[in-house]
This record gives C-alpha cells, structure tokens and sequence, in this order.
C-alpha cells in the first residue's frame, strides 16, 4: 500500500514516520557542524573580514569615555552603523575585555534569538514541527555564514527587524503591537539603518491588505515628531 511499510511481523509503519525521522537526523547532523563552526568562529582572535576590526574601535572609544562621532576622533573612530550594538557589547566589553570573542559572542546570541523568534511563530501558526525545524535550520545556516556572525551589529538588526514584523502579525495587527513595532523599527534603525525596512514593509502591508485605519496608527504615533527633531 503506497505510504505504507511492513515489516516481516505485519507491523506497518506509516513512510511519512521514517522521512521525519530521516529528517531529524540530518538536521540534528548539521545542527552539529553549524555548532561547530560557530564555536570556532567566535573563538578566533584574529579578524576574519578587512574592517572587523573597525567595530572594536567604537567599542574601545565608549570605553575610554570618548564620543566616537566627534569630529576629533575622524577618521580613526569612524562608524558608518549605529550606536546601539556597542552600548549592548559595552558591560560585557568592560568584564571580559574588547576582543573579537566577545562581540561574536553577541551575535551569535542575537541569531539565535532571531531562530527562537521564527520557531516560536511558526509553532504558533501550527506549522509541522518537521517543517518549522527545517525553516530554522534554514534560517541559522543562512545567518551563520558570510558576515552576520561577525563582530558587527548585522544580527542585531535583523533580530529588531524580524521582531519588528512579527509581533504585529501575532497580536493581530492591534494598536498596541503596532506601537512596539514602531519602538522596534527605530532601536533597529539605531543599531544599522536600513534596518528600519521593518517598518516600510508593515506599513505597506497594513495599508494594502489590512485597513487604512491601522495604517494611519503608525502615522499618528507622536514620538516620530520627537525621533524626527533628533540631530
């Protein structure tokens, strides 16, 4: 019987069973080696992209008490992102030392954060567990490589920026998560710019799909006069 497999007792087991089992096991194989490379990552002195080090050096100038946007510290201080990664990093910086290590560490945790975020709303949807597993593991390997895992704010801003999304879709587009998306959207913003993408795409979703209404709640919020007096 298609679907269906039977042992030399008669006992049938269902194939959907043993492809989720499969399944399972491979993920957990590659859980294994994305711990791995993760943990050698992080535990690499040495800069592993041209301008890692560069983030350091904000981080050493909020240390040393300096205001690493003043004029006077141009161009050695120079930061193109914001300052709210390195005001996360700053009391573990100030325990264990400014190193590579120790800004990994952070995003690292932030990717992971921003994993739990996708499993927690997938289970939420009902998703197949096999499924939504997968779709994690999809999304930690696709954070894991390149430069998110770095000792840059990337993973930061990709975590604001999911929560940014999902927690709207969660509380059914109500006032309130629309305000804590906002407050989302700008910390994102602080930590790398065109993190606040967020926010554009909840903006034009609520007003295309959703209501008008709950579009011009993003509008009236009064902080954005506040945010948009800021020098």
């Amino acid at each position: 019987m298609l679907g269906i497999l039977t042992d030399r007792e008669g006992l049938t087991i269902p194939r959907g069973k043993i492809l989720s089992w499969v399944t399972l096991a491979l993920m957990g194989l590659f859980l294994y080696q994305f711990l791995v490379f993760q943990w050698e990552l992080i535990r690499n002195p040495f800069p592993n992209e041209y301008r890692e080090g560069a983030i350091l050096l904000t981080t050493q100038a909020l240390l040393d008490g300096k205001n690493p946007y003043a004029l006077v510290n141009q161009p050695e201080y120079t930061n193109v992102y914001g300052i709210l990664y390195h005001l996360v990093v700053y009391p573990f910086a100030r325990l264990f030392g400014n190193s590579f290590p120790v800004h990994r560490s952070v995003s690292a945790g932030f990717i992971w954060a921003s994993c739990g975020l996708m499993f927690w709303i997938m289970r939420w949807m009902r998703i197949p567990l096999v499924l939504n597993l997968g779709t994690t593991m999809i999304l930690l390997g696709h954070l894991l490589f390149y430069i998110t895992a770095l000792a840059r704010p990337d993973s930061m801003g990709v975590f604001l920026l999911l929560l940014s999304v999902v927690v709207p879709f969660r509380c059914g587009y109500s006032d309130r998560s629309l305000y804590a998306a906002i407050v989302c959207g700008i910390l994102a913003f602080l930590v790398k710019p065109y993190c606040i993408l967020g926010l554009t795409f909840l903006l034009l979703y609520v007003l295309v799909w959703r209501s008008p209404g709950e579009a011009s709640t993003l509008g009236r919020w009064r902080p954005w006069g506040w945010v948009a007096r800021w020098p």
